[in-house]
């Protein structure tokens, strides 16, 4: 970088404090407002506006992070998949019923209670094996799974842990 002149760097000071030219609060400012207010900048101002197009430019045309394609996966290899994301959810809902002083194995009438009860604890890792199996087997999959299968079996599995922890 070149070293500015006394003048020039009491303007550059002066115009960094007041430059508008690139803060998102003042967004109605056109391009000759902002060459008027950066004046006394020179080339920096230019290989600045450079950088920020070309990364703007980069950024867009990347655009996201691209996870690999999931469709060439076979069924066996997304259901594997996604069991690291359902057993998480199965142990903190399993450990919130079981540590609830409501919950009786033996009598398992308020089970489901119990378990609409525990899922607000553990929303974390449900939100995430959702959005596993949306990734895994199309948008909307996961919440159906969720409603659907997981909300049917998880009683009887939550009762089959429950006797093999008590024997």
């Amino acid at each position: 970088m070149l070293a500015p002149t006394p003048a020039a760097s009491n303007s550059a000071r002066h115009v960094e404090s007041t430059n508008f030219c690139h803060n998102p609060f003042y967004p109605s400012f056109g391009s000759a407002t902002c060459s008027m207010l950066c004046a006394g900048l020179g080339n920096e101002t230019m290989i600045l506006a450079k950088l920020a197009a070309a990364t703007l430019t980069i950024g867009v045309s990347t655009g996201p992070t691209v996870e690999a394609p999931l469709q060439h996966l076979s069924l066996q290899q997304r259901n594997a998949a996604t069991q690291a994301y359902v057993r998480p959810v199965t142990d903190c809902i399993t450990s919130s019923v079981i540590s609830d002083v409501r919950f009786r194995s033996d009598d398992p009438a308020n089970l489901g209670d119990l378990i609409v009860d525990a899922v607000p604890k553990c929303l974390g890792s449900v939100r995430a094996m959702i959005a596993a199996y949306d990734r895994y087997f199309g948008e909307g999959a996961g919440e159906q799974f969720f409603m659907g299968p997981y909300l049917d079996v998880l009683p009887n599995v939550l009762l089959k842990r429950t006797k093999a922890g008590a024997e």
